[in-house]
Parts: structure tokens; sequence; C-alpha cells
């Protein structure tokens, strides 16, 4: 090796003598992980004792918050570096026992980044023609949300047109009880396939929720943030926040939307550290989804960091059109079972119904007719799910 070659960082010889086994064991894992993302320079031979020669494969150590575009058999990816393995290999070396609660836990979430396979980098949300046909028809069946697929669908093209991630601001949807809010949020998520982290505002009474609690408290525990983007394949993983209005502002650790604060902007976003790993992650390209009742109760800054939808009551005719669209997901599981059509006099029978309720009275009523081996859902089955799960007939209408 020249002069001018870039040398590999190596452990200090008197702290490696001075760690005991179980140090110098995760010191080694990280040899190889460190070893496989290298290809700046060479491997010394100190470093191959310990890790075989780097993979031309995988790409170059980067820094957190790094995007590439792989090309893998002609189809290219892109994909974001979201921790760094090198910075949670020291803290599991330094993770003090005298200080902190849930020493253990903390080790094994250093470790677990410590050792991932892919070297802290996770696939990012892009468009594909399947998936933005998906979200075109899930626009014309909830008309009333047309503001929201407006934002949407123009993204996804230009995504798609570019070749580039999906880049979404944070969105807040904001109306009445039962429109369809969180209904949305999560059919959206399902046809970009990805498997949304749901988080009820009105039962969180800490900031610890979104960026962890510091090990100095009693109930330290890690953000789920972090958490997702440690475990998830996805460097844009789908949060939908709901009933944000309703979220704690005093609670005992203090304000649970403050986080958000700089999750919500993507320069802060970039670099987003949890309080209880005290590791920094690249959360830029998470995508939100919010749902509130009352603008009022939530705080201007964060209505400024978000695109507010206002979700209007929906018409008869787009009540019917979101019904059909509940009855078609439903059958899948079925097979080929039902009928691609649900009659209109159940449909009648369903729209009068509890709305909060529609996809679990309907499926129960699909439940019951297939159990009678019956291979439609008639209004009876309704009457008798509607019956069966509690729910009154009412006359507001909506879904979730």
């Amino acid at each position: 090796m020249s002069a001018g070659d870039k040398q590999p960082e190596t452990f200090n010889n008197d702290d490696a003598q001075a760690a005991d086994g179980e140090v110098e064991a995760r010191r080694a894992i990280y040899r190889r992980i460190w070893a496989r993302s290298l290809s700046q320079a060479p491997v010394t031979a100190a470093l191959e004792t310990h890790a075989e020669a780097p993979d031309p494969l995988e790409l170059p150590l980067s820094p957190v918050g790094t995007e590439e575009k792989l090309t893998n058999h002609g189809a290219k990816a892109w994909r974001k570096r979201v921790c760094n393995p090198q910075a949670a290999q020291r803290l599991a070396d330094e993770n003090d026992p005298e200080f902190g609660n849930g020493r253990e836990q903390r080790s094994a979430w250093y470790t677990r980044i410590a050792e991932d396979e892919h070297a802290g980098w996770r696939d990012l949300c892009q468009p594909t023609e399947e998936r933005l046909a998906s979200l075109e028809n899930l626009a014309g069946e909830a008309g009333h949300a047309g503001k929201l697929f407006t934002l949407l669908l123009p993204a996804l093209r230009a995504a798609l047109a570019a070749d580039r991630p999906v880049d979404l601001p944070p969105v807040l949807m904001i109306g009445e009880p039962g429109l369809g809010k969180t209904y949305l949020a999560h059919e959206i998520a399902r046809r970009l396939n990805i498997v949304p982290k749901v988080v009820s505002l009105p039962n969180q009474s800490s900031t610890g929720v979104f960026s962890g609690l510091d090990p100095s408290w009693r109930n330290a525990k890690i953000g789920q943030i972090a958490q997702a983007l440690i475990m998830d394949a996805t460097a844009s993983p789908i949060f939908i926040l709901d009933e944000i209005d309703k979220a704690m502002r005093s609670g005992d650790y203090g304000d649970v939307l403050g986080p958000l604060y700089d999750l919500w902007e993507k320069q802060t976003a970039k670099s987003f550290e949890d309080d209880y790993l005290k590791l920094c992650f690249a959360a830029d390209r998470v995508i939100w989804f919010a749902t509130a009742n009352n603008r009022q109760a939530i705080a201007k800054p964060l209505l400024d960091r978000a695109f507010i939808i206002e979700i209007p009551t929906p018409s008869a005719a787009q009540i019917m059109a979101i019904l059909r669209s509940i009855y078609r997901d439903l059958i899948a599981k079925w097979g080929d079972w039902f009928g691609v059509e649900l009659s209109h006099e159940s449909l009648t029978v369903l729209g009068t119904c509890s709305p909060r309720q529609a996809r679990k009275i309907l499926d129960l009523a699909m439940t019951h007719a297939v159990a009678q081996y019956r291979h439609a859902v008639d209004p009876d089955d309704i009457r008798h799910a509607i019956q069966l799960s509690g729910a009154s007939p009412t006359q507001r209408y909506g879904f979730v």
C-alpha cells in the first residue's frame, strides 16, 4: 500500500486488551460488517485477519442520509443509509452499566445495528405503474377526498417519470369524525405496499413515542422512528397519526408532539437523534399522514409544516362508491366465492349503519353468508352483522 493510500481506522490496542471477551466478539462482528461495505481503500492485513475481503457488490461506507441508485439485473432501485453501524458499535462498547435503565436492551439494539447485513441501508419507496394505477382507482372511489389525490398522484407520477423515490410532505387530513380519513391513509399505504405504523395520539403521554426516552428515565425506551428504521426494510415507513388534535400537550415527559417539529422539517429530519440510543437516524424520507377533527386544537407551527387537506362529507353517490371499494377489497380473501358487485339493496342497508363499523360489519356479513354456503351477501346478512356487532343505525356517513 502506498503512503498516499487512505488507511482504514483500527482499534486502539490498549482498549482492545482492556475489553472483555464479549466486547471483542462484537468488534470482530463489526469488522466483518465494515469490511463488506468498504471500497474507498484496500483492507489492511490486520483487518483481513478478522474479515473476508470486501464484496465488490457492496456500496461504500457513506454518511448517514446518503441516497444512491442501484442497478441489479437491469432493475433500478433507490436506497438510503439511515443509520451508522460504526457509531452503534462504539456505543455498544461504551454502554456504561452504571448509567441509565435498560442497559441490556440498549446493547441489543446497538448490536442489531452493528450487525445489520445491509450496513444501515434501506430501500426507498418508489412508485410503479401498477401502484399508480391502484391509487388512481382509489381516487375515483373516494371522490370526496379529491384534494388529497391532487397532491398525491402528481407527486407519484413525477417520481415515476424521473425515476426518483417518492417525496411527500406531511399530510394532515381534517374533518368531522367518520369521513374516511384514517381509512384513506391505510389504503394509500397498502397500495404503496408498505405496512403503516399507526399511532393513536390520545393514548400517548410522552415525547418518547417518536424520539425515545433518555436512559435516565425510569420508563426509558426506544422511539418508534428509530425502531422502524432499524427493523423495517424501507427508509420510507408510513406513519399514521390518528387524532393528532387530541394529543397531550403537557404529559409527564413533555409535549407528545414536540419531536414532530423536527421530524416534519426535511432538513432537521435528516439527522434525527433517538434520545434512548443517542444515535442519529435519517428520517427525512418517512411518509406522514395525520388526522384531526379540530384544526384550532393544533399548534400553528405544526400546521405550517403540513399539507392540510379538508375532508368534506361525501355525497350519497360517493358513499356508495366507497362501500363498493370496501366490498371489492374484502372479497379478495374469499377467492372467487363472491361476485364482484354487492347488490344495491345490501349497499343501502350497509350505508345506514354506523359508518365507523362499515368494514367490520361487511366482513361479518360475508362470513355469515359463506357459512351458509351462499355466494352473495344479502341485506339480512348485513342486518345480522349489525346486530352481532352492536352497531346502531345512523344518518351520518363515513368510514375509517
